[in-house]
């Protein structure tokens, strides 16, 4: 038997899949027995036990996040008087957090001024990269993506990056004449003003999603009241679309990737589906397109170290049979 076959055949298996999560005693010499008499399919088994138990399930209660919070809410939250777009922690050791959205009509400038005297780091699709930036800033850029500042840029009134694509930042508070020097990522959408936190920047399909991991923020986009923004907050703004979205998420969801892995918590499939394509520069087609509304209602995480364990786990999880062709990926249902 083909080895993708029997692949297939296992983890679509009930008893296998019992026998390696919650195994009777029943399973056990079955499966035992099986192996002892098919050891030539001893790597495949175990292949599928990796992607078995990469789906790891943990049915245990998490918290709830507020879904869809209205943009009057969140501006009516209390800020910190010192300034209308600064806010700081008061508290010893931790790192002062400021952020500000504001559409930039600057960005484009801002490309064209420095694109001949700049420092860039590129991902191919599928690559992720760890950065460390001249001030200690550290950055995880997501594949298929492009950062970008000017060679000389701590020597700027501001510290600023051009992001294309996706990037997590855990920002360095830098104080320059006795003042903190103001973090900046430009993406096309947005301008994120950072003094100090941690965060994820989406900047794809003509739109920017920024999440707060850690810290306080604050946001003015245009048309809008003011707004803090507290760890777990989701803004969405497209500047062609003018609408902004803003909820609040498991920030592990968004942040995932950085860590090689896919955390389900009521994950909508779509979410899942966008975040490939987006990475590893495939195409998605269903052969049943309401496929993308199902969400997946368990809470765990799929191991992401590269794409064909990510399908696998996909489609054990989902019950949908997957085929590969180039850079073509189809879902059947069964």
């Amino acid at each position: 038997m083909d080895t993708n076959d029997l692949l297939h055949q296992l983890l679509h298996d009930p008893s296998f899949a019992r026998w390696i999560n919650q195994p009777t005693q029943e399973d056990t010499l079955y499966w035992e027995s099986w192996l002892a008499n098919n050891p030539q399919h001893a790597e495949t088994v175990e292949h599928a036990r990796h992607l078995l138990t990469g789906v790891a399930f943990n049915r245990t209660e998490v918290s709830q996040y507020q879904i869809d919070q209205s943009w009057q809410q969140v501006a009516g939250r209390t800020t910190d008087p010192v300034s209308p777009t600064i806010y700081f922690w008061k508290q010893p050791l931790r790192i002062a957090a400021v952020i500000a959205l504001v559409i930039s009509a600057s960005v484009g400038w801002w490309w064209l001024e420095n694109a001949n005297q700049s420092i860039e780091y590129q991902t191919d699709y599928g690559q992720t990269q760890n950065i460390v930036l001249e001030d200690g800033t550290q950055v995880v850029l997501n594949g298929n993506s492009r950062l970008t500042l000017a060679h000389d840029w701590l020597e700027q009134t501001a510290r600023e990056v051009y992001l294309e694509g996706e990037a997590y930042f855990q920002v360095t508070s830098l104080i320059h004449n006795d003042q903190k020097l103001p973090f900046l990522v430009l993406t096309p959408d947005l301008q994120v003003k950072v003094l100090g936190t941690q965060f994820n920047v989406n900047s794809r399909r003509g739109q920017t999603q920024v999440v707060l991991d850690e810290g306080k923020v604050a946001v003015d986009i245009p048309e809008k009241e003011e707004a803090t923004m507290q760890p777990g907050d989701f803004v969405m703004y497209s500047s062609e679309s003018k609408k902004v979205t803003l909820r609040q998420v498991n920030p592990a969801i968004y942040t995932s990737w950085r860590k090689q892995q896919l955390i389900l918590d009521d994950t909508p499939v779509s979410h899942i589906i966008r975040q490939l394509e987006d990475t590893y520069g495939v195409e998605f087609v269903l052969n049943d397109e309401s496929v993308r509304n199902r969400r997946i209602s368990s809470t765990g995480s799929i191991s992401a170290e590269d794409l064909e364990s990510v399908l696998m786990a996909l489609e054990a999880l989902l019950q949908l049979r997957v085929e590969q062709t180039d850079n073509t990926i189809y879902l059947y249902e069964n």
